[in-house]
């Protein structure tokens, strides 16, 4: 790789580094990505609103085979906690989860296009809001309006042997869904319990059935349900609780499975609130498609990895936290894959920092994809 092209990637990496923007906030990170589009390459940006993406034209006429390329530029609601210049400046928001390095890596590989001029098309989608599952299903109209005929997208990891590629046939991320229940019913002075409407006892056997529907003997694949907030009335002991809150989150390895939970989840609350008089409302955050790769453009992944001389790795088992990159697969064959930094903090805590020489890395095996 070009070093004069992999320095400038660097330098807007440790940039965006200190200054991270959390999900919809993003205003200056994207526009600091479009100003070193322009300042260091002639490709063409299309300004979607929240995102943006860069189009570099390898061949007189439209190419039948154009392919993309996806990164994303959000932060996570995380303190910093790395020793370096480049540490957050954003209390409470850090980019703890490495996208400032998978977008750098992006605009070094629009670089390095323009250096390499290959044949093919290629599209590069600079993208909002992984972190909450909102992004990428918001660039719903990308395929279509590009002609792509397949996509792919990087993420960095730890753990195994740096330069490790990751990948799966088919499944590489769980479906998610948050999911509040709300029960309502009406107040009552404790020494009168029978004059309200208490929801304590239904909150509670709706958390018992949620459990029971999500039952992994249920599924073939890998289902979940995780409590993750109950809580009933206040801390007043002279009146009786009125109203209740569910916090749920459903994980499947299909989307199928895990909406099939919600509606029975649903159809049990509805039920047990009417059994008690009680009114049920229903809610949803971060939701998340499940991310199934094609697998010719896996195999395409494994074989990039190989060409290169990098340990390539068909993962056992899918990965449960969840990736919004499953909007684009269900529009246009593609894969999601991750290549390892080694034995660095993982992602997602305060000492993680995205490392540098994933940059490169990312950008060859990009390379090799396209070559194929």
């Amino acid at each position: 790789m070009n070093k004069w092209i992999l320095q400038k990637a660097t330098e807007l990496r440790h940039e965006l580094h200190m200054h991270p923007e959390l999900s919809y906030q993003e205003v200056w990170t994207k526009q600091r990505l479009m100003d070193f589009l322009k300042e260091n390459t002639g490709l063409k940006l299309v300004d979607k609103g929240k995102w943006f993406y860069a189009c570099y034209l390898g061949a007189e006429g439209k190419d039948p085979y154009a392919i993309g390329f996806r990164a994303d530029f959000d932060a996570l609601p995380m303190e910093d906690g790395i020793d370096a210049p480049w540490k957050s400046r954003i209390p409470g928001c850090g980019h703890k989860c490495g996208h400032d390095g998978h977008v750098a890596a992006l605009c070094a590989f629009a670089m390095e296009l323009e250096a390499r001029k290959p044949a093919r098309d290629v599209y590069l989608v600079f993208q909002h809001a992984e972190e909450t599952g909102q992004g990428a299903c918001e660039c719903g109209d990308f395929v279509k309006e590009t002609g792509i005929k397949e996509i792919y997208s990087c993420h960095n990891t730890t753990g195994p042997d740096f330069g490790t590629v990751l990948t799966r046939l088919e499944g590489t991320n769980c479906a998610s869904m948050g999911m509040n229940i709300v029960m309502t019913g009406a107040p009552a002075h404790a020494s009168q319990p029978e004059m309200g409407r208490n929801p304590s006892l239904a909150i509670c056997d709706t958390a018992k059935e949620i459990m029971r529907v999500a039952d992994q003997s249920r599924f073939e694949k890998l289902v979940m349900a995780t409590i993750c907030e109950i809580s009933v009335g206040e801390h007043a002991f002279g009146i009786a609780a009125s109203k209740g809150r569910i916090g749920v989150t459903l994980r499947a390895e299909q989307d199928k499975d895990m909406y099939q939970i919600r509606d029975e989840a649903i159809a049990f609350a509805e039920k047990r609130a009417a059994e008690d008089g009680l009114t049920v409302e229903f809610s949803y955050e971060d939701i998340f498609p499940d991310t199934t790769n094609t697998p010719a453009q896996a195999e395409k992944v494994i074989a990039a990895a190989r060409s290169l001389g990098l340990p390539a790795v068909l993962a056992d088992q899918i990965t449960r936290g969840s990736e919004d990159f499953g909007w684009f697969l269900k529009q246009c064959p593609g894969a999601e894959f991750s290549i390892s930094a080694g034995d660095r903090p993982a992602i997602h805590t305060a000492g993680f920092d995205f490392d540098d020489r994933l940059m490169e890395t990312m950008c060859d095996v990009y390379f090799a994809i396209l070559e194929q």
